[in-house]
């Protein structure tokens, strides 16, 4: 299966109500959420489970697709783990 062409799928993030998860092929590859202590909206994506700052929900949105597109079969890989995408992000 080519991975590249699927779609990324957004949906709100069940443990962040102010925030949405990134889904591919049923599995959560990144997150974003607004952290009220650093007072920024943060992303966090499969493959290297970095949290990065975002300005915007849009940039954080831009940045976890091209992140995800850009090493897609290695963001399959660790999403097929049991939990990879829904235990990673702190609260």
């Amino acid at each position: 299966m080519n991975f590249r062409h699927q779609r990324i799928t957004w949906h709100q993030d069940k443990d962040h109500p102010n925030g949405f998860e990134a889904c591919l092929l049923d599995e959560v590859v990144g997150r974003i959420w607004h952290s009220s202590g650093c007072g920024a909206w943060l992303c966090w994506t499969l493959p290297d489970q970095r949290v990065r700052r975002a300005p915007n929900v849009a940039a954080a949105r831009n940045a976890i697709e091209a992140a995800v597109h850009s090493n897609v079969d290695a963001v399959v890989l660790v999403a097929a783990r049991p939990n990879a995408g829904r235990d990673a992000v702190p609260d």
